[in-house]
């Protein structure tokens, strides 16, 4: 990250989880406004950086380990998303 960042992974992936959860809040909301989607689109954009920070400055092994635990939270996230909107159809 940048000069003076001084982030541990374990919080790194908790800005991540936490991002996710806000981008799920973001969207619940569904305005169509240019702020919310410019706020959605900083969010994912922010998001995608920590992960690939994330993801480079670890050794092999606990990158792999660690790619795997975020492509298994952006699934659950999306499926929460999903259910949601079913719940809202019925």
């Amino acid at each position: 990250m940048g000069d003076g960042m001084n982030l541990t992974n374990d919080e790194i992936i908790r800005l991540i989880i936490g991002l996710y959860y806000y981008q799920q809040e973001l969207d619940s909301q569904e305005q169509s406004d240019t702020l919310q989607i410019s706020s959605l689109r900083e969010v994912v954009d922010l998001r995608d950086k920590l992960e690939d920070y994330l993801l480079t400055t670890q050794p092999p092994e606990y990158a792999k380990e660690t790619a795997e635990f975020i492509k298994t939270l952006a699934q659950t996230m999306e499926e929460k998303k999903m259910n949601k909107r079913i719940e809202a159809m019925l």
